[in-house]
């Protein structure tokens, strides 16, 4: 499942019409420093609408106000922006460089380089799109590849993180919508009938008890949260997700809800504490969350904030 914003540049492109419009589309190669957006945003614009973002709005304004002087582009160019205004680069208030890429898309064949690139993008997998300036041309790689440094570069887009949602609840729906927003595939199971008749998400529901479900979609870049509020459907996904390598285990409910839990687990389980201990509960950041989508909100803010704490320290000890 696409972004938010990737889904609504994959609708727009697929209206494209050739000889009946031009458009622009901008990657983020690269940054350093304090750049806004993380490599592998794109912004989509014909010099007029826009869809996306390169960064707080900075970037978008200049590169479109570049196109009124300069309309004419190769099918494929880069760009740098720095804070130091080398060769006349527009500053970023936040003290960045981003390095982007250009595709001109004026024919159907461009359009369809960058259709491929999003369904390849919905997959569980790494993505590598390779550019050959020199030639001006563009693949899609799954594997490593060596570059020559002047002629050839590349984005490698990150593995999508998906969520598994165990619980068709209220809490469920809005964490769901909030999470798709946020980038993540998102799935959901049930098997209560009640809360799967009233189940009116557009996210599909699968009806599946919760272990079997996490069995079959859980690996390293999942997190399992569970929000049902129901043992029947709760206990049976978290004791399958602390066999597995989610990146987060979280769980809705009181302290002393989950007091209970840990000692239903433990003893049908035999889990020791320092396993139950990954799961987080009460999920989500204490912010006095009361209503189902201020919960969502709570639970995606920490997972978010887990998330980037884990790459920090990853990229600390490479």
């Amino acid at each position: 499942m696409l972004s938010a914003i990737d889904q609504a540049i994959l609708d727009k492109l697929k209206s494209y019409r050739e000889g009946q419009s031009r458009w622009w589309l901008c990657t983020v190669l690269s940054t350093y420093g304090s750049a806004p957006r993380p490599v592998g945003s794109h912004f989509l614009t014909d010099g007029h609408f826009r869809l996306g973002s390169i960064s707080g709005g900075c970037l978008e304004d200049a590169f479109v106000n570049q196109l009124q002087q300069q309309p004419s582009m190769p099918y494929l160019s880069l760009f740098d922006y720095k804070a130091d205004l080398l060769q006349g680069a527009p500053e970023l208030p936040c003290g960045g460089q981003i390095q982007l890429l250009i595709e001109c898309l004026t024919t159907d064949r461009h359009i369809q380089t960058v259709l491929a690139l999003f369904d390849a993008l919905q997959q569980p997998s790494q993505v590598r799109r390779v550019f050959d300036l020199q030639h001006q041309s563009t693949n899609l790689a799954f594997e490593p590849a060596e570059l020559h440094p002047t002629e050839i570069t590349q984005v490698l887009y990150p593995i999508q993180q998906q969520l598994l949602l165990l619980g068709a609840s209220a809490v469920s729906a809005e964490t769901a919508i909030l999470a798709e927003r946020c980038g993540y595939m998102v799935q959901v199971c049930d098997i209560r009938p009640h809360f799967i008749a009233n189940w009116s998400n557009h996210i599909p529901l699968e009806i599946k008890p919760s272990d079997d479900f996490v069995e079959a979609y859980c690996q390293g870049q999942t997190g399992v949260l569970a929000l049902a509020h129901d043992p029947r459907v709760d206990d049976l996904g978290l004791a399958s997700a602390l066999q597995m390598n989610p990146f987060f285990i979280g769980a809705l409910g009181s302290t002393q809800t989950h007091q209970a839990r840990v000692g239903r687990l433990s003893r049908c389980y035999d889990f020791s504490a320092a396993t139950l201990a990954r799961v987080h509960a009460p999920v989500g950041l204490n912010i006095g969350s009361k209503t189902p989508a201020a919960i969502a909100v709570a639970i995606m803010a920490q997972i978010i904030g887990y998330r980037q704490q884990s790459v920090v320290y990853e990229q600390s000890i490479v």
